[in-house]
């Protein structure tokens, strides 16, 4: 594998960039932000952000880029206590200062940009896909789920120490990329504002155990490079067509739950599951309308089932299929409208599933500028077909001077309580933030 990684890297450096020194760029951002609950009637948080990026370019080929966001919460709400961060690797954990100070270095690779190829290696983040608000094939990079879905991807992804190549040839873009990192989606303790409680993603009983239950600690995978992960990724355009063919060999980032009578208990552990995806995407435009879709086909998938806990479990497999269509139009002056529908399928009935085999999802959004371009307005609509949930979101953005933005919101969630959504309706919020660019 070594060899392999040396060579691949050989060939993408061989188109020989001119070298002058550059120097250095240094920018930063300063943010305050606030959220009030409107169900519960109290503050979730009032954060005070500070992200610093840096760009030291040694030549017009090599360039080290660096970013770290420290934040401080003054309620502690969104994530109670110290989070124990047990899925996240040694070296890419936060460094947490008390119950309300975090440092986290967000950014830090060296990276050789060529004429017809790209080499970085260091901490980043690694996105494919083109989906809006769900993730199909932004599958590479784990999540936060410290306020949900609701913060943006490119602050809640986890980014990973990888290697990634990139190389054009004949018209086509190929990348590869090795991720020895092994990391996971991080959920909030319990007692925070948006700790995860639906069914489908935390153990649950079909009846009560006859055993106290005891919570083992998570098992991350261990084996050195057996257990790092690997991708590729072909794209191109094919007439008017924008496609790519992606595999990823990697971990889910969601785990599965082992069970096992330790007497005088029932022991639960928190494991994650290998497999194999397959995916690809596709973009095309006609006037004043694109069509865009993308989809994933993961093979031995995990299904979370309702517990039995008079047996030990094997843990249900699926393969599954998960797929995007989405249409954006442009017709409208300074108004972007945009709709997309998802859907999951199952490819094997599981017995006691915690999910349908089935499952639907819509969304809508519109964003309008008003005249002047100082303010921009944003709507969205999170709709879950299965369990009737939903979630509104509602933004207002104002440019106040080149470098400082303000804007004020509020998002808004229905529906049944053991939804996706649903599960966070009492925790409904508006929101504002003033950030300030240097």
């Amino acid at each position: 594998m070594r060899r392999i990684w040396l060579v691949l890297s050989a060939a993408f450096m061989a188109d020989g960039a001119p070298a002058n020194a550059q120097g250095l760029d240094i920018s930063a951002v300063l943010e305050a932000r606030y959220a009030f609950g409107t169900q519960s009637g109290r503050s979730q948080s009032a954060e005070l952000e500070f992200r610093p990026k840096w760009d030291l370019a040694f030549s017009d080929a090599w360039e080290f880029r660096g970013e770290v966001r420290i934040r401080a919460d003054a309620f502690d709400r969104l994530e109670v206590g110290r989070p124990s961060q047990e899925t996240i690797s040694a070296l890419t954990k936060r460094v947490l200062i008390g119950q309300s100070t975090e440092i986290e270095l967000r950014e830090a690779y060296l990276q050789y940009s060529g004429d017809l190829s790209t080499v970085r290696i260091g901490k980043q983040q690694i996105v494919w896909g083109r989906s809006d608000g769900i993730k199909v094939l932004d599958i590479v990079n784990p999540q936060s789920y410290r306020e949900f879905v609701l913060d943006d991807f490119d602050q809640s992804r986890t980014p990973l120490w990888s290697l990634l190549l990139e190389r054009t040839i004949g018209g086509l873009d190929f990348q590869g990329f090795w991720i020895p990192d092994r990391s996971f989606n991080e959920a909030p303790p319990r007692g925070s504002v948006f700790e995860i409680t639906a069914p489908e993603f935390v153990p649950t009983f079909w009846q009560a155990p006859p055993y106290p239950v005891s919570l083992q600690e998570t098992e991350r995978p261990q084996g050195g490079l057996n257990a790092s992960e690997v991708g590729f990724k072909v794209s191109g355009l094919i007439g008017n067509w924008d496609f790519s063919l992606n595999y990823l060999h990697t971990f889910e980032d969601t785990p599965f739950f082992d069970l096992e009578i330790v007497p005088p208990a029932l022991a639960i552990t928190s494991k994650f599951n290998r497999v194999d995806i397959l995916g690809g995407s596709f973009a095309n435009s006609w006037g004043d309308f694109t069509v865009r879709g993308e989809a994933t086909y993961t093979m031995d998938a995990n299904i979370p089932v309702g517990l039995l806990p008079s047996d030990t479990l094997t843990p249900a497999r699926s393969d599954v299929f998960k797929y995007l269509i989405g249409i954006d139009y442009f017709g409208i002056p300074d108004t972007f409208v945009s709709a997309q529908f998802f859907q999951k399928i199952n490819m094997s009935k599981v017995p006691n599933a915690l999910s349908p085999d089935v499952e639907e999802l819509s969304t809508v959004t519109v964003r309008h500028d008003l005249p002047g371009g100082d303010w921009q307005l944003d709507f969205r609509w999170y709709a879950n077909h299965d369990s009737n949930d939903g979630l509104f979101r509602m933004l207002a953005k104002r440019r106040i001077n080149d470098r400082m933005t303000a804007s004020v919101g509020g998002d808004f969630f229905y529906g049944r309580k053991d939804g996706i959504f649903g599960q966070f309706r009492e925790a409904d919020r508006v929101h504002f933030s003033v950030a300030y660019h240097y």
